[in-house]
């Protein structure tokens, strides 16, 4: 059976009702969807509404920050999930900076 899409992506930015605040997305998986910010948050999808989804372009460039910069916090769990959830775009940001 074939699993439905999560509703948001890297990128996109969304409302989290019960907080009142807008996050950056770091990645949805299923149900749950990870903020950016630290310390880093989770919510469930059904508590957020899309403010604005990301272009692709912005979804790669969001995707890239995560693998830029080796300054993470320690315990930081997002980054391997991001990997793991969106290959597709970690392997364009990596061969886009090799370019470079």
């Amino acid at each position: 059976m074939a699993s439905e899409a999560a509703p948001f992506r890297c990128g996109d930015h969304v409302l989290h009702r019960p907080s009142g605040e807008e996050w950056l997305v770091a990645y949805c998986e299923g149900d749950d969807l990870a903020g950016t910010g630290w310390p880093d948050g989770r919510a469930r999808t059904a508590d957020c509404d899309l403010v604005r989804r990301a272009t692709d372009e912005e979804h790669l460039a969001a995707v890239a920050e995560w693998f830029r910069h080796d300054d993470r916090p320690s315990g930081d769990t997002r980054r391997p999930v991001i990997a793991r959830l969106y290959p597709e775009a970690v392997a364009a940001c990596l061969a886009r900076d090799q370019q470079r």
